[in-house]
């Protein structure tokens, strides 16, 4: 005697702790993270691209100046040497002259340097030839906000800080990363904690059954409601729970010592944007004041009125009020973009409109 027996059985699960909405939500979190990586990896390329760029630009700045600086010094150089040569110059400060002006090429040679470093150095971040060509930056479009950033107050600026620190905890996305690290974590102590619920399954069992003496097959269908409890290992899901807490208040402490170092990070670079504007206008002047008075020594030098030190103090505080000049614009743009970076924006006219209207970007 044989028999035969075919049986369909359909399990669906009532209660498991939740543990499958928690586990879509956690997906999601991750894919929110993956987006917001990639967007602070853009924010951050940049950013660095802005600040190589702004390197080359300045450096070659610099060495023109510094370019400059040495054709001036071969200018007095020979005016010294006639000067010594018709015995109105003392041997002193003939060799002074020409001292400077060796130690002039020196500075040149550096500068240049320093120029084609940085110049090479954004090429091979962009992955281009380093004969790239160079568009300057429009200092005129930014006088306005340089302006802005020179007349606020200390109230002003506060409020501003305030607004920008805003929008930096709501659009960088280091700190989004953070934000939902946390809620994983979350997630992540919400599921171990199911482990200590039972879980509930509903099963429906369709048999058919025949032997040799039936003709037909039998049918039978059961339902079976069953529960089930995890009482073993108890200690290792107290030990699990344990772990994931400790993660859970480790993310929330990455988060708030993220959110802490933006604010900070935003007011360092508010205030050095603020600082290099004033800067500029205070270089500025004193550029015009260096100019005047290296004319005017200039003068008195080939008249043989000023001694070859006075000459050259002139040149040096001409020099110097070039760079600073030089180095404070670029100061500036340096931390507008840094600023940017941080408040997660894209627009530099978002951040022109808080300064200039003194309210918070949309």
């Amino acid at each position: 005697r044989s028999a035969s027996s075919v049986s369909v059985s359909v399990t669906q699960p009532i209660y498991n702790g939740r543990k499958g909405i928690i586990g879509i939500r956690t997906s999601r979190k991750n894919e929110k993270i993956a987006d917001y990586t990639l967007e602070q990896k853009i924010l951050e390329t940049i950013a660095e691209v802005e600040t190589k760029y702004f390197s080359v630009l300045e450096n070659k700045s610099l060495m023109m100046i510094s370019f400059k600086d040495l054709e001036a010094s071969r200018e007095n150089s020979k005016t010294a040497n006639v000067r010594y040569t018709l015995g109105t110059l003392s041997k002193a400060d003939f060799l002074n002259v020409q001292s400077q002006a060796s130690s002039k090429e020196v500075s040149y040679i550096q500068a240049k340097s320093n120029n084609d470093v940085s110049r090479r150095d954004l090429a091979n971040f962009l992955r281009i030839a380093p004969d790239f060509k160079l568009e300057e930056v429009d200092f005129s479009a930014l006088n306005p906000i340089i302006e802005c950033a020179r007349g606020l107050d200390d109230q002003e600026m506060g409020k501003i800080v305030q607004h920008a620190v805003l929008i930096g905890i709501a659009g960088n996305p280091s700190l989004k990363i953070s934000a939902a690290s946390v809620k994983i974590s979350k997630n992540t102590l919400s599921t171990a904690r199911q482990s200590f619920f039972p879980s509930i399954n509903l099963s429906f069992t369709n048999s058919w059954d025949k032997s040799d003496l039936d003709r037909n097959y039998t049918y039978q269908g059961i339902v079976t409601l069953s529960g089930s409890f995890t009482f073993f290992p108890v200690i290792d899901t107290f030990n699990e729970l344990r772990a994931t807490s400790s993660s859970l208040d480790e993310a929330r402490y990455t988060y708030e010592s993220a959110e802490d170092g933006l604010v900070l990070a935003i007011e360092r670079d508010f205030y050095a944007l603020v600082t290099a504007a004033r800067s500029i206008g205070s270089s500025w002047q004193a550029m015009g004041y260096a100019e005047s008075t290296y004319e005017q020594m200039k003068v008195r030098f080939e008249s043989g009125v000023i001694s070859s030190s006075d000459l050259l103090n002139a040149e040096v505080l001409l020099f110097s009020a070039q760079s600073q000049y030089t180095t404070s614009r670029y100061n500036f743009l340096r931390a507008e973009s840094s600023l940017m970076k941080l408040m997660g924006l894209y627009d530099k006219k978002k951040l022109h409109e808080l300064f200039l209207q003194g309210q918070e970007v949309e």
